[in-house]
């Protein structure tokens, strides 16, 4: 993976795309600080991890241009997320969501709120990563009749 971001990085460079240096920069910047913070080399789900914190930093700063009435200037930060969504797994379906809620709520037995982290815990770990953890957990409320 990283020698995938690399290699996308020296393909920008090349063709002067600014937009997309800056944010595999910014991504190989967070990558080397999170290896150094932990002393070793990332594997691939943890380098997944550090693109979609860079995601989740991009979407805030696009909310914040947004609540100060500047969401014009998010132009940049819209490019940079679909640069970097490149390198995610594709995302699972809201109907391949709901059939990992049904099944954990199936195998868990869970009826009430109280029994929503076991739920949570299950459809998280099978879903690996691609289903956003809101989303997940809004279908969970809404198949427990909560809220």
């Amino acid at each position: 993976m990283k020698t995938q971001i690399m290699d996308a990085l020296k393909n920008a460079m090349r063709a002067r795309d600014k937009v997309t240096v800056s944010a595999l920069r910014s991504l190989n910047a967070a990558i080397k600080y999170v290896e150094i913070d932990k002393g070793t080399a990332l594997d691939e789900k943890a380098v997944l991890d550090v693109i979609r914190g860079q995601v989740k930093q991009l979407k805030e700063t696009i909310d914040g241009f947004a609540a100060a009435g500047r969401g014009d200037e998010s132009d940049e930060e819209h490019a940079k997320i679909a640069i970097l969504d490149a390198f995610l797994p594709q995302g699972l379906s809201d109907v391949e969501v709901d059939a990992l809620v049904a099944e954990a709520i199936a195998e868990t037995g869970a009826s009430s709120i109280k029994d929503m982290g076991r739920v949570m815990g299950l459809v998280n770990g099978r879903a690996g990563g691609r289903a956003e953890g809101r989303v997940v957990a809004a279908k969970v409320k809404a198949a427990l009749g909560i809220g």
